[in-house]
């Protein structure tokens, strides 16, 4: 194999490793704490087939850490985190790609259609826990996190521990959440 083919593999695994991958699809958790448990069905993984990956997730306050400060804004709002990625799977070399999504609509059990919300607009305090937030999320992700875009809401009567849901259309699909969350204190 020429160190031209290696350098061609070693690529295709890191892109295809920065792909649609989250914590439950590689494994299970023993003993899962219920923060883990909510942050697992929070997450939604799409595998559209030919390189091309949806990921949603809904940053609600039963995935934070109780205590935090991000819990009463978790509650306040609906934040929804969306990565839509795409790799051509002819041509790995060519790398790893993202949809620049600047819209996105958010919409309650009944089918109303949730505020959005720009972040700007929130006072400072919840401006700066949530750019620290979201700082943290696409460094730690690195290519896959710089490629998320998140969408802020008000949250309305929608909350995540209590009857209920949204829907998010995006890309001719409809992702949903019903609520309670499982994790929730009942």
């Amino acid at each position: 194999m020429s160190i031209s083919q290696w350098h061609k593999m070693i690529l295709v695994g890191a892109i295809l490793s920065c792909v649609g991958f989250s914590s439950s699809a590689l494994s299970r958790p023993w003993k899962p704490t219920a923060a883990q448990i909510a942050s697992d069905y929070a997450s939604i993984n799409h595998n559209r087939g030919n390189g091309d990956v949806v990921t949603i997730g809904w940053w609600a306050a039963p995935t934070a850490r109780p205590g935090t400060q991000l819990v009463p804004i978790f509650e306040k709002y609906v934040l929804i985190s969306v990565t839509h990625s795409h790799i051509n799977l002819k041509e790995p070399a060519t790398g790893l790609h993202f949809d620049n999504i600047d819209t996105l609509e958010v919409r309650d059990k009944s089918g109303n259609a949730l505020t959005p919300v720009e972040q700007d607009a929130l006072p400072p305090a919840d401006i700066g826990l949530l750019a620290t937030f979201e700082a943290g999320y696409r460094q730690g992700l690195g290519p896959r996190g710089k490629g998320t875009k998140f969408f802020v809401f008000d949250a309305g009567a929608v909350r995540a521990c209590e009857k209920g849901g949204i829907s998010v259309p995006y890309g001719g699909e409809t992702y949903t959440w019903e609520t309670p969350f499982p994790g929730c204190s009942q």
